[in-house]
């Protein structure tokens, strides 16, 4: 279901600075934010060898390093994909779709951009 879902946990990985192992498909959006941000380790289905291997660079790694590794997951989660953004950025999209401003005062629904806490819809 690559495309539809992916697994959450990586977001609370990512919140504590934590560097991140993926066992899974490639491309993804998982392995996508690793290659991107360079935050952790990506390994096939089944691939035993390359599930070792990073286990043992991980293990290999200096702790400064794996502390810099974590330090930029929390940094991509802070400024490129938190709740609030990424709800923004939905609201922003459906809004050019239905381009509800117009209709506001005839009382119809209003797409607007969210701040943290606030409904996407009004």
């Amino acid at each position: 279901m690559v495309g539809i879902i992916h697994p959450c946990k990586i977001y609370g990985a990512m919140a504590v600075a934590r560097p991140i192992l993926y066992l899974g498909p490639k491309p993804s959006h998982v392995s996508d934010l690793l290659g991107q941000h360079e935050i952790g380790w990506h390994v096939a289905h089944g691939d035993v060898d390359g599930a070792l291997g990073a286990i043992a660079a991980a293990r290999a790694m200096p702790k400064p390093d794996l502390a810099a590794m974590g330090a930029r997951a929390r940094l991509a989660l802070r400024d490129g994909i938190s709740q609030a953004m990424l709800c923004g950025r939905m609201c922003d999209a459906m809004d050019r779709v239905f381009r509800r401003d117009a209709t506001e005062a005839s009382g119809a629904v209003v797409m607007h951009r969210t701040e943290p806490g606030v409904s996407c819809v009004r």
